[in-house]
């Protein structure tokens, strides 16, 4: 068996909970009858979660399930696909377990398929009750009391008495929310993408779309509201107040969209500031800034309480910038316990040293690297780069010397390092290295800074840029102080 089939990739998305609960599933009669499909589940557990090839010989697998019978390929293909369609059926209804609007969908279906009037009629109600309770009215929302409300127009109202009013209305209604909303959600990604990647896309009726919604833009549905704006910051780049509404609209509804959706759209807010940063207005890295507080405020970054150590990286990172040096230190004591175990130390200890360095705090920061193995290629990056800047920045020439060397040899023989990151990080070390060699030498620097300026392949440009401008405007000083003398 190949340590690629179906099943195997299946199983090794398992959590411990899982294969508790999976074992619970085999051994009920009324999803399972074979006792050799517990017997089978039980032996490729105990390989998870890698499944090596050579654990797994058909022959030797045959024999151990059916010692008493010839080897048939087929009957052990048979055994894979039962054992695998039971592990898809366990998956679909543990999810469904935790979706009440897909369970309350199909306990109407059968209570319509049953022919059940009146507890079909008793079910709606409760529904309807849960929809005027409801916090969160998303596109799931809609769409599932969109389909509430057409089984009961289909089958409990004709059964009803005819002076009972229709409910044609809010089944309509539903349904233009859900498509609406979906729809609008779809277009921001599809012009998002287009910026980014030059791609286009055939979008039916977009503009009649957006020129409707000017007219009526469902100013009582949030969600149709945000994604709207969201197109119009998308669009509309330059007109600044879109950012603005959208700022203001995701504080003022985050309560009536779920938290997976709203960091969504709150990326599409950082977004916009990068893209802002990037075209040179450094104001926005303060409202990036305060963007990032406000969802770590209420948790909308992280997921079952987990913070990625790329949002970990960035936040710091901001922060570092801004120069906001006891937030930082906060934020690392505060937010490391959040971090995925595994991902724990790398983070700390590279955003520590960081902070350090962005004190200029070097021997700090040097302690805390020097000795450190990164096991993640970004973090090798960073921190090879940090180092090189600390080198610099201590005038140690030698050190710097070596570990360039070094750190080119590492871009050139490690092969996941990708094309751009080796053009990138190449150009950070020869300017460095060229910075510090030129020291003192005007008409060096000059060319120097005009080289790094035209070129946009640099690792850490602004770092570079800021020196060799101080370099630059040192050696001016150096020298009217000797044509003085």
């Amino acid at each position: 068996m190949k340590p690629d089939n179906k099943l195997f990739n299946l199983l090794r998305t398992f959590t411990a909970r899982d294969f508790r609960l999976f074992n619970d599933f085999l051994n009920s009669p009324y999803f399972n009858k074979q006792q050799v499909l517990i017997e089978f589940f039980h032996h490729l557990k105990k390989y998870h979660p890698h499944y090596e090839h050579d654990e797994f010989d058909k022959q030797k697998l045959f024999k151990m399930f059916f010692p008493e019978q010839k080897f048939d390929d087929k009957k052990l293909r048979y055994l894979t696909t039962d054992l695998t369609r039971l592990a898809e059926k366990y998956l679909s209804i543990e999810n469904l377990q935790h979706d009440d609007f897909a369970l309350s969908n199909h306990l109407l279906h059968e209570h319509t398929k049953r022919e059940n009037v009146e507890e079909f009629g008793r079910h709606f109600n409760v529904l309807k009750l849960n929809e005027r309770n409801a916090k969160i009215k998303d596109g799931d929302f809609f769409l599932h009391h969109f389909l509430n409300e057409f089984r009961y127009i289909n089958f409990a109202y004709p059964r009803q008495s005819r002076k009972q009013q229709s409910n044609m209305e809010r089944v309509l209604e539903h349904l233009d929310k859900f498509y609406l909303h979906r729809k609008l959600q779809l277009l921001c990604e599809v012009v998002n993408v287009k910026s980014l990647l030059a791609k286009d896309y055939k979008v039916f009726m977009q503009q009649e779309l957006i020129a409707q919604l000017q007219k009526h833009p469902y100013s009582e549905t949030p969600v149709i509201q945000i994604y709207l704006v969201i197109y119009k910051t998308l669009t509309e780049n330059e007109n600044e107040k879109h950012f603005e509404k959208l700022s203001i609209l995701l504080k003022q509804f985050e309560e009536q969209v779920s938290k997976t959706e709203l960091f969504e759209m709150y990326q599409y807010l950082m977004n916009y500031c990068i893209r802002k940063i990037n075209s040179g207005k450094q104001e926005y890295l303060k409202k990036l800034f305060e963007i990032y507080k406000t969802i770590l405020a209420n948790k909308v970054i992280m997921q079952n309480d987990v913070l990625s150590q790329w949002d970990f990286k960035n936040i710091t990172t901001i922060a570092l910038r801004l120069k906001e040096f006891a937030w930082t230190k906060k934020f690392i004591d505060e937010y490391q316990n959040h971090l995925p175990k595994g991902e724990q130390n790398n983070a700390v200890i590279y955003n520590t040293a960081n902070l350090h360095f962005q004190k200029a705090e070097f021997s700090k920061a040097l302690k805390l690297l020097r000795d450190v193995e990164f096991t993640d290629l970004v973090y090798q990056l960073d921190t090879r780069s940090m180092l090189l800047k600390i080198y610099f920045e201590t005038d140690d020439e030698e050190a710097l010397h070596y570990h360039a060397t070094a750190f080119k040899t590492f871009l050139k023989r490690n092969k996941l390092v990708s094309k751009t990151h080796q053009l990138i990080y190449n150009n950070l070390i020869r300017y460095t290295e060229k910075l510090m060699k030129y020291q003192g030498n005007k008409k060096l620097l000059h060319v120097l800074k005009t080289e790094i300026e035209n070129n946009s392949n640099i690792a850490d440009a602004q770092w570079l840029k800021f020196q060799v401008g101080q370099i630059s405007n040192l050696s001016l000083v150096i020298g009217e102080d000797a044509n003085h003398g």
